[in-house]
């Protein structure tokens, strides 16, 4: 780590925000080699020390968006599309504030090097095309199921995540160039992107909460220098005048110090941020792709009205409960598995058979690791591009993760079997 060679633009960022209202105490924007940037500590800082504190008046909101320009979009227009429009073509005289923060923004090369949306192998017409193979997850298919996508399965925040991010950009692109028909492209996509990556949870004064949690957004100057960890280091609180960093516990000089950007797993960080971590106890993997095809209608609509279609997880640790219900489901008598769904009790689980079942699973899921892992290996040893080179190296350290979360997942479902014999 080291901040003394810090291009002099991220202090200047640092000293505009304080000379802007906000307050700052012992840490710094730093770059640490290999990895980019981050915040480090200066000294030491105790537990429950605020470190930084950013009043809402230098937030970026759609409240600082001059009421003209938000004025000239329909109502129902996603904020996010606002502000990167905003971003693009708002008055230069108004986004001068911002500038100093501006300029230490990442370009558009380091998104288009990590986020898959910008890549040309998932353009809305080219999409997994190319040979770079993205998990189920992040994509909605699986490449050893011939036209196998998730169907009507429940698809929540955490899974299809490359998909509902591309409907995202493009329902905000249109609603845009409704409004400024010679809007550009990339400056658009680029500020939408800066948006997505960049922005905290905020409602106005006296606003509630809206309907699609992705309006309730600002951007918060300065703070964006923070990395994400699921053992993060300081707490984040938002209150409505400003928002407050504080230490959850003690931190020593030179340590860097993490927030949470959520509970989310590698997959949803790869495709929403441009990154994932090396542990995550918020890591997980579903199933939904392979135990769907399986169902029949009636079994749909069984598990519809209880509420357990989709969302069939594994952690390194096991499964979840949807995950054994609808593999009792594979055995049980129907009669006798309604009647155990709708008293919530064990009365007649086969604990070897539900293990069984899981199992299988899991194990045609590693059968698509293995499959998408050497498809991956090989396309690198081809590829001669160093930038697409290295996207494909990116997406095959996250295989060869999921394949490591699936072994753990498929021992602690051998263990629970044979614990119970």
């Amino acid at each position: 780590m080291t901040a003394d060679d810090l291009p002099n633009e991220h202090i200047e960022c640092m000293q505009w925000a304080i000379s802007h209202g906000a307050e700052v105490r012992g840490v710094t924007p730093a770059r640490f080699p290999g990895r980019g940037l981050g915040m480090v500590a200066t000294r030491t800082i105790k537990e429950d020390e605020t470190i930084i504190t950013i009043p809402s008046s230098v937030m970026l909101t759609v409240d600082s968006v001059p009421s003209t320009f938000v004025k000239k979009f329909r109502t129902g227009t996603p904020t996010q599309a606002i502000l990167a429009a905003y971003l693009t073509r708002g008055d230069r005289r108004s986004l001068k504030k911002w500038d100093p923060w501006r300029k230490v923004w990442p370009s558009r090369q380091v998104f288009e090097d990590s986020m898959p949306l910008l890549w040309p192998e998932f353009s809305q017409n080219n999409s997994g095309a190319g040979g770079i193979i993205l998990p189920p997850s992040a994509s909605g298919t699986l490449k050893t199921a011939q036209a196998n996508s998730l169907g009507e399965c429940d698809k929540e925040i955490y899974q299809n995540i490359l998909s509902r991010q591309r409907m995202r950009l493009q329902h905000s692109w249109e609603d845009v160039v409704s409004v400024i028909p010679d809007m550009d492209w990339d400056s658009f996509s680029y500020n939408w992107c800066i948006v997505n990556t960049r922005s905290f949870y905020y409602v106005g004064p006296g606003k509630e909460d809206p309907e699609d949690w992705n309006d309730a957004l600002g951007l918060v100057p300065f703070v964006d220098y923070f990395n994400h960890s699921d053992e993060w280091t300081c707490d984040v609180t938002f209150k409505c005048t400003n928002y407050i960093f504080k230490a959850n516990r003690r931190i020593e000089k030179d340590e860097e110090i993490y927030i949470s950007y959520g509970a989310h797993t590698n997959d949803f960080l790869l495709i929403e941020y441009g990154f994932f971590l090396d542990q995550n106890v918020c890591d997980a993997v579903y199933l939904d792709n392979i135990i769907c095809r399986e169902l029949s209608p009636v079994d749909e609509e069984e598990l519809k009205q209880r509420d357990y279609y989709g969302n069939y997880e594994i952690t390194p640790t096991g499964s979840c409960r949807r995950l054994g219900a609808v593999a009792c489901m594979k055995y049980m008598d129907r009669n006798d598995w309604r009647s155990m769904m709708d008293s919530n009790s064990n009365k007649g689980i086969d604990i070897q058979k539900t293990a069984k079942a899981i199992s299988d699973w899991i194990n045609a899921y590693l059968k698509e690791c293995e499959t998408s892992i050497e498809s991956l290996e090989t396309n690198i040893a081809a590829e001669q591009d160093e930038r697409r080179s290295a996207r494909v190296s990116m997406i095959l350290n996250r295989w060869k993760q999921i394949k490591s979360l699936c072994e753990g997942a498929l021992d602690a479902v051998a263990w629970e079997d044979t614990d119970t014999e």
